[in-house]
Parts: structure tokens; C-alpha cells; sequence
């Protein structure tokens, strides 16, 4: 950077000592030589402000990949073995089915209204069509179960910060795609009973997505129950997503399938480690014990339930629908040795705490301070998906 400005100064100096040299030659006549002068004081100031514009301009950094960023943040938490002394939510408050009184306790009841139990009939109240800009012209819809349900925060700030406003029409166990009779599979109820609450909730959602006429409808759910110990078929789910998908087409919108997030089904070896937090609990100083580890089906997370996960992804494509894969806000994948998995596949690490943050509430629910957490990396993965509306 300096050798240019010093050859430049250099040059400049001998121009001016050979014009000296010249200044009492004959021919030249002192109106000449002011003149003279003056031309060359002009090109010394030009040569000094052209070469500090040329090398004072600043670089522009490259545009952060909030996913790339976030990816980062989870490598660094598989590694994590000591827990911070902050906890969110707190390991104290946690307790036998914890999960289901936190959505209480951490979301604002604006948010857990928005949630129907067992029990609920729709419609929703009316605040639950406005999260994210309330304002905006421009709506999406988020439907399906608590494993919908779970994801409202982050959307609610996808919302805010891209213009779109959010509605909300969830229920605890009821998927908007079952093409088999409704059972319930509700807290304290896991019997297999029929679930007609459900089906007429979901009849209300099509009244409702064909009155708001959402661009976007996010939606995601688990697995049916058909019996005490039985089922959906992966065949059962597949049909049932896809008659799904063309409803909501046929309203105009585009199906935005929510990929399954990771489960947490490791075991720590202690006696009571049944859900992820309290894994955390009993390994606070040697977290790593706790990160979940499963080689890669169908090119993403082990940790994922392969028939569900195959169900879905083949129903988005037969139905030209939008997928949304969510592994890559909970694991770092890895290629690991071919004696660790066969043909040296990929495989997925997924820690249990993340910048001192829970990620579950249990094995498959995660946390609201999570989706607070990775709302920016997740919003950034929404819009491949969903760009934002013109203007």
C-alpha cells in the first residue's frame, strides 16, 4: 500500500528539481515560471487525491449466512461439557410432565390460547390471526399439532421481521391430515378413543384458510394413533398428507411442510433419565453425554423417525409442495468412520443444551427460549421456502 504513494512522491520530487534547474535558463521569464509552478503544485495535489481515493476506499464484508452462523453455534455446543450456572428455562422448575405445564408458564397467554387442548372446538380466538405484522396485508397459517404448535415463536418473529402476518390454528394430538377415524391421543388419554373434536377443528380450519386465503400454510404433526398400541401406517400418512396438500392448493396456498425436528430417545445410564432435561440435570459437567447420535437416513438426521420422515418428504414432492427441513438448527453432521456406520455414512450429533438454553422440553417438544433462540436461523431456512412479499 505504501510503495505506490512513496514512488509517486519520488517522481513528483524530481519533476519539480529539474523545473528548478531550468527556472533561470535563458527563455525563462518569471510569468512563465509562476506559471509553471502553479501546473505543478495542480498535478502534485491531483497525483496525492487520486492515490488516496484509490486505496482509502473501504471493502465490503460478505452478508452473514444466518444458518451458517447458527451451524456454528450447535458445533460448538456438541463440544460443550460443563453447563453454565444460567439455565433457560430453569432446571429447577422441571418435574414429571413439565413439558405440558410449560407451555403455560413460558409463553405468553396470548400464544397458549392458540393451542387447543382435547377438548377444544374451534374456532380460535381472533387474536390468534395476528402474530408476526398484524398490519400486513400479506398472511400465512401454521396448523397441525403441538409439534406445530411449538414452532409459533419463531414464526411470530419470521413474521415480524419479513412483513407476514401469522395466524395460529393448532390442537393438542390432532393432525389435519388423518384420513383414518380420529383417535385421541391426548394427555391421559392414550387409549385409541375416537377424537371427534378434532375432525370438527379441522373442518374449521378450511373455513378459515378459505376466509383468510394465507399465501404460505406451515404445518407439521406426529404420528397418528389408531389403537392402544397401533398406528398410522406410513401408506395411511403419505394419503392422508397429500389429500391435505390439495385442499389447502385448492384454496389458493402453497403447503409448506414442516420437516419433523430430531428426537431425543439416548440414554444417560442413570436411572430416571427418561426426557432430555434430565439428562442435562444429571450431567451438567460432562454435557456431551447427553448429545443424541444417529447415522443419516434419506440424507438428513438419524435422530429423526425414517417412515414419518420419508411419509412427508414423499407427499411434498408428489404434491409439488414446500418442504422445511429443520435438522440443521439442532445437529451438526459429521461424516463418520466406516466401523462407526455402514459405508462411512453421515451422521448427526444434537446437543441437549445450546448457549446455555434447553433445546426440549421432553424428548421431542422443544423449548420456547429454543425458538427464540434459533427464530433468526430459522427464519432464514422459511425463506427459501417463502420469500418475502414484493414491497
Amino acid at each position: 500500500m505504501l510503495a505506490p504513494a512513496t514512488s509517486a512522491a519520488v517522481a513528483a520530487r524530481r519533476v519539480a528539481a529539474a523545473k528548478s534547474s531550468h527556472a533561470n535558463a535563458p527563455g525563462n521569464r518569471p510569468g512563465h515560471l509562476l506559471s509553471r509552478r502553479r501546473d505543478h503544485l495542480r498535478t502534485v495535489v491531483l497525483v496525492s487525491v487520486g492515490l488516496s481515493i484509490t486505496f482509502c476506499v473501504p471493502t465490503r464484508s460478505a452478508p452473514t449466512d444466518p444458518v451458517a452462523e447458527w451451524q456454528r453455534t450447535i458445533a460448538s455446543a456438541v463440544t460443550t461439557s460443563v453447563a453454565p450456572t444460567q439455565l433457560a428455562p430453569p432446571l429447577r422448575e422441571w418435574s414429571p410432565g413439565y413439558w405440558w405445564s410449560h407451555y403455560s408458564l413460558a409463553n405468553t397467554p396470548r400464544h397458549r390460547q392458540c393451542f387447543g387442548d382435547a377438548t377444544t372446538l374451534a374456532p380460535l380466538p381472533t387474536a390468534c390471526g395476528s402474530f408476526g405484522d398484524a398490519t400486513s396485508e400479506n398472511r400465512v397459517m401454521l396448523v397441525g399439532d403441538s409439534r406445530a404448535y411449538q414452532w409459533l415463536p419463531a414464526l411470530d418473529y419470521w413474521g415480524r421481521t419479513r412483513h407476514w402476518r401469522v395466524s395460529a390454528l393448532t390442537k393438542a394430538n390432532c393432525r389435519p391430515w388423518s384420513n383414518t377415524p380420529y383417535f385421541s391421543g391426548s394427555p391421559g388419554q392414550r387409549t385409541g378413543a375416537p377424537y371427534p373434536s378434532c375432525a370438527s377443528f379441522n373442518r374449521a380450519v378450511l373455513t378459515a384458510m378459505s376466509s383468510q386465503r394465507p399465501s404460505y400454510v406451515f404445518m407439521t404433526a406426529m404420528r397418528g394413533r389408531t389403537g392402544t398400541t397401533a398406528f398410522e401406517t406410513n401408506q395411511q400418512i403419505t394419503a392422508g398428507m397429500k389429500a391435505f396438500a390439495r385442499l389447502v392448493q385448492s384454496r389458493g396456498a402453497t403447503p409448506v411442510f414442516v420437516g419433523p425436528n430430531p428426537e431425543w430417545f439416548a440414554s444417560s445410564g442413570v436411572p430416571g433419565d427418561v426426557f432430555s432435561p434430565d439428562c442435562v440435570a444429571h450431567h451438567l459437567t460432562s454435557l456431551t453425554h447427553c448429545v443424541a447420535v444417529g447415522a443419516t437416513r434419506n440424507g438428513r438426521s438419524g435422530a429423526l423417525e425414517a417412515g414419518y420422515f420419508n411419509a412427508m418428504v414423499d407427499a411434498a414432492r408428489s404434491t409439488a409442495s414446500a418442504y422445511l427441513s429443520t435438522p440443521d438448527l439442532f445437529c451438526r453432521r459429521r461424516v463418520a468412520v466406516a466401523a462407526t456406520t455402514p459405508n462411512g455414512q453421515a451422521y448427526d450429533e444434537c446437543p441437549m443444551l445450546v448457549r446455555g438454553t434447553l433445546v426440549y422440553l421432553d424428548r421431542q417438544h422443544i423449548t420456547r427460549e429454543f425458538a427464540l433462540l434459533s427464530a433468526p436461523a430459522f427464519s432464514a431456512l422459511v425463506d427459501r421456502v417463502a420469500p418475502p412479499p414484493p414491497g
